[in-house]
Order: structure tokens, then sequence, then C-alpha cells
């Protein structure tokens, strides 16, 4: 969705308002106390997230956005599971303690991934290609006084951060330039240093130097 201003909050409300849809029209289904907990997660990843995040790669999102979409997963979630808001407070559940339940991550994994697989895929091309020239272009123009705008290379190192790796350009774009250990990388589902290790381990054992 292009807008004139230029922000992706109209994008995220039209996608948050397709997704919502296609959640309505499966509600029997996905909340149904008879529908296997595992199904409901495959069918919501699939069908429900896929129009959620139709476009993220291309997003710069604020903390605002990141929660919009982080409520409304775990809205959903909550749904799913049968599990009102008030018994979350009283009982304590936690949303990942539903998402374990369903099969299900944290939506800023899912929005991570997809972004990086992306910007993974764009760093493969030659420079003659639109897309890797997009994202490593640089603007010679001073910057504007005042706070600055959420760029596409703050939004990447903070998806970086999430998965434990490295935010050096040189570093990330040195993972990214093998394609079965940067899809290894960002497909784990584990937010933590050694996953990074043992997927550097198993590079380096298919690929003997």
């Amino acid at each position: 969705v292009f807008h004139d201003s230029l922000k992706d909050e109209v994008a995220i409300s039209e996608r948050i308002r397709k997704a919502n849809a296609i959640f309505g029209m499966s509600r029997k289904l996905l909340c149904s106390k008879v529908t296997p907990a595992r199904a409901k997660g495959i069918y919501y990843e699939s069908c429900v997230v896929s129009a959620l995040l139709f476009g993220v790669e291309s997003w710069k999102l604020t903390k605002s956005q990141y929660g919009r979409l982080r409520g409304f997963h775990r809205q959903k979630v909550r749904q799913m599971s049968g599990v009102r808001k008030w018994q979350v407070r009283r009982y304590h559940v936690s949303s990942a303690a539903l998402e374990r339940r369903l099969g299900l991550r944290p939506i800023q994994q899912y929005v991570a991934g997809r972004t990086l697989q992306f910007a993974g895929h764009a760093s493969r091309m030659g420079p003659e290609r639109l897309p890797h020239r997009m994202m490593f272009a640089w603007s010679a123009a001073p910057r504007l006084p005042g706070g600055q705008e959420v760029s596409l290379g703050s939004s990447i190192h903070a998806h970086l951060r999430w998965f434990a790796l490295p935010v050096e350009d040189r570093e990330w774009l040195e993972l990214a330039s093998n394609r079965t250990l940067w899809r290894d990388l960002i497909g784990s589902s584990r937010r933590a240093s050694n996953g990074l290790a043992g997927s550097l381990r198993r590079a380096s054992d298919e690929n003997p130097t």
C-alpha cells in the first residue's frame, strides 16, 4: 500500500484489517475446542500471519507500529487458546506459554525472519539489480534537523539483534552470502548465540577448507 505520507502506518492498518477478516472467516475452526492446538497454529501461520505480514520486508517499523502487530497477534493467540484477558491477568498466563501450546512464535520473530530473508536475497544480487541498489543506496544530503526517521538499515540491525547475529554490515553480509547458512540462521526458532555457533559449525563441516 502506497500513501502520500510515505509512512507504513496505512499499510499496517490495511494488513491488520485483512488478517482480521481472514481470522473471522475461520473463527469456527480456529476457536473450536475440537480442533487440535497444533492444527490451529499451522492454519494461523499459513493464512493469518501471511496476510498480516505481506510486504513486511520493506517496512520500517517504529515501536508503536510493532506494538500494534504484537497486540493483534497476542489477541488472536488468546482467542484460539480460549483464554480471556481477565484470566491472563489473574492467573499470570504468559503469551509465550500460549504460543508454545499452539506451536507459534512471537510476532517479532516472524517479522525479523521475513525481513532478513529478503535482505539476504537482495545482498546476493548483482549491483546492477534494483533491489540491491535500493537497499545499499546512500544519500549525500545532510540529515534533517530534529529527530530522525526510522531507516531500513536500523530496522535490519534490530532484526539481526533479535536473532543474536552480528550487526556490522561486513559480518552479516558475509553470512548472508551463503544462502544455506543464512536460511538456517534465521529459520531457527532459538534466539540465542548457541544457535549461531551451531549453524556456523554445520556450514564448516559441509564446506571444509
